[in-house]
C-alpha cells in the first residue's frame, strides 16, 4: 500500500524541484547580467538594474498569474487530488511573488507606479484566501467544479490590472531605455539578450505545462473513454441478466430500458401502456413502504401486476437511484414470486386447516346446541298439532327454530370465511376491527371450553382501513389467538394455584398505523427460542402437535401488506403486536 500512496507524492515533489531548479537558474542568470552592468557608469548601471527588475517583478507576477489560471481551469475540468495540489502550488508560487512589487528593494520602482501598492495588498489576500479553500478542499466532495470555477473567477479578476501594471512597466521602460540611449551610445545589445533569454526561458517553462496539460487532458479523454465501456459492459450483462431490469424516468413513470427478461414479464416495447402503469404500481408500492415509520429488514416490497395474458402475477421489486445516459433514473429490479405465494397460500392453508382441526370438538358443539334446541322445539310443536292445540302457540315455537337456524349459519359462515383461500388480486381497504371480531368469534367457543377468558377492545380502531386481504389477516388474528390458547394447556394440567388464564386483544390507531396486541397470561416465550421465532419449524409446542410454520407465515402476510409483526415477554405473558399502515383515506382522517 505504501508504493501507490507515495507516488504521488514522490511526483508531486519532482516536479516542485524542476520549477525551483528552472527558477533558481533564471535568477543565476539575471543576477550575472546584472554583475556585467554594475561596471559600467553609475546611472547607466542604475537604469539597467531598474529595467530589468521592474519588468521582471511584473512579468513573473502576471507570468504566475496565468499559471494560476491554467491549473485551476485543469483542475476543474477533472477534480483530482493531483490537481488541487498542483493548482495549490500555483498559487503559492504567485503568492510569493506578490511581495516582490512593494516590499522589496527591487520594487521600489513599482511601488511608485499609481495603484500598484494597493493593487499588490488586494491580490495577496485574495490569493491567501483561495489557496488556503484549495489546501482544505476534497476533490470528490459534491460541488467541487463549482468552487474551482468560483476560485478561478476570483483569481481571474486581476488578469486587468495586472496588465495594466505590465503595460506600465514597459512605458516606463521605454523611457528609460531612451534614457540611457541618451547616456550612452552603447548599444543596448546585452539587456536585450537578457530580456530575450529570459523570456525564452519562461516560455520555455510554460511549454512544458502545457505539454503536461495536455498529457493530463489525454489521461482525462482515456480515462472518460474506459467509463464508457466499463457503462457498456454493464449494460450487458444486465440486457443479459435472468432477472427483469427496467428503467425508469422517475418524473413520467416512461420506461427508457428493458432488458430481455422483463420484456417477457410485462411488454416487448417499452413505449407500451402496461409499462407505465407497471412503473407506476411499483413506485407507489416503493413510496408506501418508504412511508413506514420503521423501514424493514427486507428492502423487497411485494407488488401485484397484470400479465400480457390477462392474469395477475406477484413480484418482488427492489429500487435504487442510478445515473443512466448522464441522467439520473429509477432502477427497478422484478422478480416473479406467484408460484412461491402459491406454495405460501397453500402452507397457510393447511395451518389454518389444521387450526381449524384443532378447533373441531369446539365447532361440533357449537352447532349441537342450536340443532338441540331446534329439535325440542319442533318436537313441542308437533306435540301441539297432535294435540290440537291453537296455531298462535306454535309461533314462538317456529320463531325459536328460525333464530337457531341463524345462530347456525353464522357458525358455519365463520369456519367457511376462515379456510376460504386467499389470492393475490388487489383487494379494497377493509374494516380491521370487523375482521378482528370473526377471528375472535372463531374461537371463542374453543376458549370458553378451555376455561379461558376472552377480552376484546376494538373500539380505538372504529373507522380504520387497511389495505390486503381480510381473510389472510384474519388467518393471522387465528394463528395468534390458537397459539395463545395452546400456551396454557389442557385445564387438567394446569397448577390449582395458577392465576386466572386471560387472554387479552386489543386493537387501536398509533401515529398513522393500526396497532393489534394479543397479549395471555401463560408465562411468556422460552428464552432459547424468542429470537427464532418467526423462523419456519420453530414451536413451543411438543413434538407432532404442531408444524412451526404458523409464526413464519403469518409474518410474511403482515410484511406484504406492508407492515411488521414482533413478539415479547411482558407481564409473566407473552405480547404480539402487529402493526399496519393505514390506507390513504383513514390515515389523512387520524392526522
Amino acid at each position: 500500500m505504501s508504493g501507490p500512496v507515495a507516488r504521488p507524492a514522490m511526483i508531486r515533489r519532482r516536479r516542485v524541484a524542476l520549477v525551483a531548479l528552472l527558477i533558481l537558474a533564471c535568477g543565476v542568470f539575471i543576477a550575472a547580467t546584472a554583475g556585467v552592468y554594475v561596471r559600467q557608469i553609475e546611472q547607466k548601471a542604475l537604469l539597467t538594474e531598474t529595467i530589468r527588475a521592474s519588468g521582471w517583478t511584473a512579468y513573473q507576477a502576471k507570468l504566475e498569474h496565468v499559471r494560476s489560471l491554467a491549473a485551476l481551469e485543469l483542475a476543474a475540468r477533472g477534480p483530482s487530488a493531483d490537481g488541487l495540489a498542483e493548482a495549490a502550488l500555483r498559487l503559492e508560487i504567485l503568492l510569493s511573488r506578490l511581495p516582490l512589487i512593494t516590499a522589496s528593494d527591487e520594487g521600489d520602482f513599482l511601488a511608485s507606479l499609481p495603484g500598484v501598492p494597493e493593487l499588490a495588498a488586494r491580490m495577496e489576500a485574495e490569493v491567501a484566501a483561495v489557496a488556503d479553500e484549495v489546501y482544505t478542499a476534497d476533490f470528490d466532495e459534491p460541488g467541487i467544479r463549482a468552487r474551482i470555477d468560483g476560485w478561478r473567477a476570483r483569481i481571474a479578476a486581476f488578469e486587468v490590472p495586472l496588465q495594466e501594471m505590465l503595460q506600465q512597466t514597459v512605458a516606463y521602460n521605454e523611457r528609460l531605455y531612451r534614457r540611457e540611449n541618451e547616456l550612452s551610445e552603447a548599444t543596448a545589445i546585452l539587456p536585450l539578450g537578457s530580456l530575450v533569454i529570459s523570456g525564452a526561458i519562461l516560455v520555455g517553462l510554460l511549454i512544458v505545462q502545457v505539454r503536461r496539460a495536455e498529457h493530463g487532458l489525454d489521461e482525462m479523454r482515456a480515462a472518460r473513454a474506459q467509463a464508457a465501456e466499463n457503462e457498456a459492459s454493464l449494460r450487458r450483462m444486465i440486457e443479459a441478466a435472468p432477472v427483469a431490469f427496467v428503467v425508469a424516468d422517475p418524473h413520467t413513470d416512461a420506461a427508457v430500458f428493458i432488458n430481455a427478461s422483463a420484456a417477457a414479464l410485462v411488454a416487448d416495447d417499452p413505449r407500451d401502456g402496461a409499462w407505465r402503469a407497471a412503473i407506476g404500481q411499483c413506485r407507489r408500492a416503493v413510496g408506501a413502504r418508504g412511508a413506514l415509520a420503521r423501514r424493514p429488514a427486507d428492502p423487497s416490497v411485494p407488488v401485484t401486476l397484470r400479465h400480457p395474458g390477462g392474469w395477475l402475477m406477484s413480484c418482488t421489486v427492489l429500487h435504487s437511484r442510478i445515473v443512466w445516459n448522464g441522467r439520473e433514473q429509477s432502477l427497478y429490479a422484478l422478480v416473479e414470486t406467484t408460484r412461491s405465494r402459491a406454495a405460501e397460500r397453500e402452507a397457510m392453508q393447511a395451518s389454518t386447516l389444521a387450526a381449524v382441526g384443532e378447533m373441531a370438538a369446539a365447532i361440533v358443539h357449537e352447532i349441537n346446541q342450536p340443532l338441540a334446541t331446534m329439535k325440542m322445539a319442533s318436537s313441542n310443536a308437533l306435540a301441539l298439532l297432535d294435540e290440537g292445540g291453537p296455531p298462535e302457540k306454535l309461533r314462538p315455537k317456529l320463531a325459536r327454530i328460525d333464530a337457531q337456524v341463524d345462530r347456525a349459519r353464522r357458525i358455519t359462515d365463520q369456519i367457511r370465511r376462515l379456510v376460504r383461500r386467499g389470492d393475490d388480486r388487489p383487494h379494497p381497504p377493509f374494516s380491521p376491527p370487523d375482521a378482528i371480531e370473526l377471528a375472535v368469534g372463531a374461537v371463542a367457543e374453543q376458549y370458553q371450553r378451555a376455561g379461558i377468558a376472552l377480552a376484546l377492545r376494538v373500539e380505538d380502531a372504529r373507522g380504520s382501513l387497511v389495505s390486503g386481504d381480510p381473510t389472510l389477516f384474519e388467518q393471522v388474528l387465528v394463528n395468534l389467538l390458537v397459539n395463545a390458547h395452546d400456551a396454557f394447556g389442557p385445564p387438567e394440567r394446569r397448577a390449582p394455584d395458577t392465576r386466572e388464564p386471560r387472554v387479552r386483544v386489543r386493537a387501536r390507531v398509533e401515529e398513522g398505523m393500526l396497532v393489534v396486541e394479543v397479549h395471555d397470561n401463560a408465562g411468556g416465550l422460552p428464552p432459547e427460542i424468542a429470537e427464532r421465532l418467526f423462523e419456519p419449524f420453530v414451536t413451543t409446542k411438543p413434538a407432532g402437535e404442531g408444524t412451526g410454520l404458523g409464526l413464519a407465515l403469518s409474518r410474511k402476510i403482515v410484511v406484504d401488506m406492508g407492515g411488521r409483526i414482533g413478539a415479547d415477554t411482558v407481564a409473566g405473558g407473552a405480547l404480539f403486536e402487529v402493526r399496519l399502515p393505514l390506507a390513504a383515506p383513514a390515515r389523512a382522517a387520524a392526522a
